[in-house]
C-alpha cells in the first residue's frame, strides 16, 4: 500500500513507464544485435516497412527524433547495403529512402525478436490484463500526443497527478 510517505511505491510509479520501455529496449537490442543492427536501426526499418520511400524529414517526424539523427541511422543502414537514397522526383533536394532485398530477412529477424521480446514481456500477464494495459496505453499516448501538437501546456481535467 503506498502511503503519502512511502517514497518507494511513489518511485516505482513514476518510472515503472521509463524502466519498462527501457527494459525492453536493452532486451530488444541484445537479441537483434547478432544481426547487425541496434534497436534504433530496427526502428527506422520499422518505418519504411510501414510505409517505403519516406523523405528523412518524413522519417523524423514519424519517429519523432531529429533530421541530424535520422540521417546518421540512414548513413549506417546504407553503408550495411540495408536501404538506398534516390533523390526525390518533385524535389531534387530531398532524397527518398527505400528498402533492399537485403533488408527483407533482417525485418524477418526484427519480428521474430519482438515476439520474443513480448514472449518475455508478456509472459504471466493475463489477456484480460493485456487488453485493459493498452486500452489505457493508447488513452496515455493520445493524450501526449495531443498534448505535443497543442504545446504541452493542458492536462485533461479528469487526471489527478500523483506526486
Amino acid at each position: 500500500m503506498n502511503s503519502p510517505g512511502n517514497t518507494d511505491g511513489l518511485h516505482a510509479r513514476r518510472s515503472a513507464f521509463n524502466d519498462v520501455s527501457r527494459m525492453r529496449g536493452m532486451l530488444f537490442d541484445r537479441l537483434i544485435a547478432p544481426h547487425g543492427i541496434t534497436m534504433s536501426q530496427a526502428w527506422l526499418l520499422t518505418q519504411l516497412f510501414i510505409q517505403d520511400n519516406q523523405t528523412q524529414s518524413e522519417l523524423a517526424v514519424r519517429m519523432h527524433i531529429g533530421t541530424v539523427a535520422v540521417g546518421n541511422t540512414i548513413n549506417r543502414l546504407e553503408a550495411q547495403g540495408l536501404v538506398t537514397r534516390t533523390t526525390d522526383s518533385k524535389d531534387k533536394r530531398a532524397k527518398r529512402i527505400q528498402l533492399t532485398k537485403a533488408a527483407y530477412p533482417i525485418g524477418r529477424a526484427m519480428r521474430k525478436c519482438e515476439k520474443k521480446v513480448n514472449k518475455i514481456s508478456f509472459g504471466d500477464v493475463g489477456a484480460e490484463e493485456l487488453e485493459a494495459m493498452f486500452a489505457t496505453m493508447f488513452k496515455i499516448r493520445k493524450n501526449l500526443s495531443d498534448a505535443l501538437e497543442n504545446g504541452g501546456t493542458e492536462t485533461p481535467q479528469k487526471i489527478r497527478i500523483v506526486g
